[in-house]
């Protein structure tokens, strides 16, 4: 029986894993998919962003609140929705209907961890946001080729990076490991 793999892997849309391309005319999804008979526990999600300006909470890294915002969510492997990640709760549906991250405020609800790196020269400064899934309490379980999507539809053509690292595990997907991730041991 083999142990876990460590992975840290960033979301891309098929072509790139930099999301700073203009994306307001059409939704473009940056995605994680389990690969076939793997299982895999998603501890964290780093969210890097840099700009020129500042990181104002009211702001999207420095460039404006979004007008549709992110929309984190996870799918099945035919890409119908599963359950969106942030939601707005209505009558106990908890996942059904989606919360768009729209400002640094918003991703600072979601995230235990943030750190400013001040550039000493001309380079923008580098803005880390840490979503810790781990530490509300179990790791984010995906199984069956489903998929960690983060949907964009804004202009982000003003953020000079912009990137989602995932972290966590994957294993072969049978009982011994499904248990293990799912009670939190690895992670």
């Amino acid at each position: 029986m083999r142990s876990p793999t460590y992975i840290s892997t960033e979301l891309n849309n098929g072509v790139t894993s930099v999301a700073t391309g203009n994306y307001s005319s059409g939704v473009e999804d940056f995605i994680y998919q389990v690969p076939e008979g793997k299982i895999a526990a998603i501890t964290r999600v780093i969210i890097i962003m840099t700009h020129t300006s500042s990181l104002d909470p009211d702001l999207y890294a420095g460039i404006g609140e979004l007008t549709n915002g992110i929309v984190p969510k996870i799918l099945k492997s035919d890409d119908s929705v599963l359950q969106h990640l942030t939601s707005d709760t209505v009558a106990g549906l908890v996942g059904i209907s989606a919360k768009p991250i729209k400002t640094n405020k918003d991703w600072s609800a979601l995230c235990y961890d943030f750190k400013i790196i001040p550039d000493s020269g001309n380079d923008p400064d580098l803005g880390l946001y840490r979503w810790t899934f781990s530490r509300a309490g179990l790791p984010l379980v995906l199984d069956n080729q489903e998929k960690l999507c983060f949907s964009l539809n804004d202009n982000f053509t003003g953020l000079s990076d912009h990137r989602f690292i995932v972290q966590g595990y994957e294993a072969p997907d049978q009982g011994s490991y499904s248990d293990l991730l799912l009670r939190g041991s690895v992670g």
